[in-house]
């Protein structure tokens, strides 16, 4: 799934090929991509509302892509599969689910599993998701304070907590498992155990992790000429993540995988404490 770094480096790519541009048409060939449940027959009808608008800027919150237009916002998520692809020219768009036309080209969304989602908003904060984000690693008020704040008192795993979107917006398993491995902290301790020390630690190592993946990720920077894209540095990164039974660059002990939430928790039991 495209983490912060990943949406980031798209938002900084796209926005070069379309700010300033009018949307001459939407086409909208999957309707499932714009609904939040079966039932749902607005967001379909409601992306209409981009048609004839003027692109004016491209940003990200959290995990999602915002297309900022002169009237209203358009809102994606990716979520498992989700990327964009640009045609310099109108063709057959293949597994594209919702597409904008520019007199330069075409920006479609390409999802084949259709897990993904396009909005139209009048707004940003009037997609729940959006309104109830947390504290961003590449924001200036990301510090060991206030991470220290959204630890405090609870009980969950720390690692549980950092992918929580309502308190930390953008992390996903890569890139905090990598972050808790920098910090040399178990992913499974209680968020509450931090000490202000370690805190500070892990403030610094997820700011340090993120900023170095996006770095990565805008070199080279997402071809959306190419439907094979995809981003060719993260594993390149990687110190812990998906490196069970391999021995850890650090300590040499050898990483471990657990489950937590779900999801896959990988970690050092030698030098993450």
């Amino acid at each position: 799934m495209p983490e912060l770094p990943e949406v980031e480096a798209i938002a900084r790519t796209i926005e070069p090929l379309i700010a300033g541009r009018r949307i001459l048409a939407t086409r909208l060939l999957h309707p499932i991509v714009a609904r939040n449940s079966p039932c749902d027959t607005d967001g379909p009808l409601s992306l209409a509302n981009a048609r004839a608008r003027k692109v004016i800027g491209v940003c990200r919150r959290g995990k999602y892509l915002l297309i900022e237009l002169d009237r209203g916002w358009l809102a994606y998520h990716f979520r498992l599969s989700g990327q964009f692809v640009w045609y310099d020219r109108r063709r057959p768009l293949g597994h594209v689910d919702f597409a904008l036309d520019f007199p330069s080209g075409t920006l479609g969304f390409v999802d084949e599993r259709h897990l993904g989602r396009v909005r139209w908003l009048d707004r940003p904060e009037d997609l729940p998701g959006i309104a109830r984000l947390g504290l961003d690693p590449l924001s200036r008020d990301f510090s060991g304070e206030r991470l220290a704040g959204v630890l405090r008192g609870s009980r969950r795993p720390v690692k549980l907590v950092l992918m929580d979107q309502e308190k930390i917006a953008g992390l996903g398993n890569i890139w905090t498992a990598e972050s808790l491995w920098q910090a040399r902290i178990d992913p499974r301790r209680r968020a509450e155990t931090l000490s202000g020390r370690e805190t500070r630690d892990l403030a610094r190592s997820v700011a340090r992790v993120v900023r170095r993946a996006l770095k990565s990720c805008l070199d080279p920077a997402p071809d959306f000429r190419n439907p094979e894209w995809w981003f060719e540095n993260g594993d390149k990164m990687a110190r812990v993540y998906a490196r069970e039974g391999r021995r850890c660059g650090r300590c040499g002990a050898v990483i471990r995988r657990v489950e937590q939430g779900g999801r896959s928790t990988y970690f050092c039991p030698g030098c993450q404490r």
